[in-house]
């Protein structure tokens, strides 16, 4: 999986689709025990929206939506830095059943700290993933939960950082509350 940028080629194969299995925790105090975690990730993990009035250069634009209704976004070196450890980092919200919280739309997010080098000082950084669940049947296969990474950033002064809708939870939880409901809605 490759894009053109600048007149060069971006390897973008990181963000190819990756399975996983966690012990979800479902209601009643039972668990399912190895259920199936497939995760998928849009161009918004490392692209970025126009800001008002900004014109999207030509050898930097990222496509997005459908041919009725595109959505052209900007590539954003930062967003691709951090996207290379991603999957990284959601293997590390699952090994150690991190907090997320629900947003205000059909999905969660999680947070994580990320140390960057600024001006050759260390530099702790939110980092916010959010993660889209269905549950999902596919033909002679167990049900897993195909979970959409929307979009993954690090905080900056030009995006306002989430708000969740009530308490943190593990991801166990809410990952279980997905596969009970057969997703968030």
């Amino acid at each position: 999986m490759q894009i053109l940028i600048q007149g060069s080629t971006v390897d973008i194969s990181h963000l190819k689709p990756v399975a996983r299995a966690m012990t979800l925790d479902l209601r009643g105090g039972c668990q399912k025990k190895n259920a199936r975690l497939e995760f998928r990730f849009s161009c918004h993990c490392y692209s970025r929206r126009p800001a008002n009035g900004e014109a999207i250069p030509s050898d930097m634009r990222v496509s997005d939506g459908s041919a009725h209704d595109p959505r052209n976004r900007i590539f954003s070196w930062e967003r691709y830095q951090h996207s290379l450890v991603l999957v990284e980092r959601i293997d590390d919200l699952i090994e150690s059943n991190g907090l997320v919280l629900r947003s205000r739309h059909l999905n969660f997010f999680s947070t994580h700290a990320v140390t960057t080098t600024a001006s050759g000082a260390d530099v702790a950084t939110p980092y916010y993933i959010f993660m889209a669940p269905t549950k999902k049947q596919d033909k002679n296969q167990p049900p897993k939960l195909d979970i959409f990474v929307e979009s993954a950033y690090p905080n900056a002064p030009s995006i306002p950082g989430p708000v969740g809708v009530g308490a943190a939870v593990p991801l166990s939880e809410m990952l279980g509350r997905a596969w009970a409901n057969g997703g968030l809605g």
